[in-house]
């Protein structure tokens, strides 16, 4: 990030590298988290690592679970939240961004204060980029906090539905790696 008049640049250099940080970092430690008991030891490769969670997502492939275990993934996904610092919450913040570029766009024409639809293309992107930045260092107010949760909410029934462990065998930790593999790629 760029200070400039005390105006903040986010270079797309700068946007890349904290987005591929929280996708190999924060990303993999919460699928990791969410789908085995004991990460540090899934070289040990035992079905049995594989957490009931994960289990009882995948049996409703990607249908809403039960009530009890909604509040299950609710619980997993506010402690790992609560467990960032502010630095990796802002990581969080710019991916979630990231992924949902197009809502956001549509969010600021309708709802962005500052908006004028005849605005010349330089003039709209510099007012984009001043609501995406109120987003993200106010993101309590913005909103931003519980999208980063949702987020997470919507993953786990993501993930969960394409990892089939209708039979759980010596490979399904070796599917679930390489599915956490490409969940994380830049």
């Amino acid at each position: 990030m760029i200070n400039i008049d005390e105006k903040m640049y986010i270079t797309k250099e700068v946007n890349a590298i904290v987005i591929a940080y929280a996708k190999e970092v924060l990303l993999k430690n919460f699928l990791m988290e969410f789908c085995f008991y004991k990460p540090e030891k899934v070289y040990k490769k035992k079905s049995k690592n594989i957490t009931a969670l994960l289990r009882t997502m995948s049996y409703y492939n990607g249908d809403k679970p039960p009530e009890e275990e909604q509040l299950e993934v609710i619980d997993m996904v506010s402690e790992f939240l609560e467990k960032l610092n502010k630095t990796e919450m802002m990581s969080l913040n710019f991916l979630v961004l990231n992924e949902t570029y197009i809502e956001q766009f549509r969010e600021f024409e309708i709802n962005g204060e500052n908006y004028d639809e005849n605005d010349n293309l330089k003039e709209e992107t510099y007012k984009f980029g001043r609501y995406l930045a109120q987003r993200i260092y106010w993101q309590d107010n913005s909103g931003l906090k519980s999208e980063v949760f949702q987020y997470f909410i919507n993953l786990t029934e993501i993930f969960s539905s394409e990892n089939d462990l209708s039979l759980v065998d010596k490979y399904s930790t070796d599917s679930i790696l390489d599915l956490i593999k490409l969940y994380t790629k830049k």
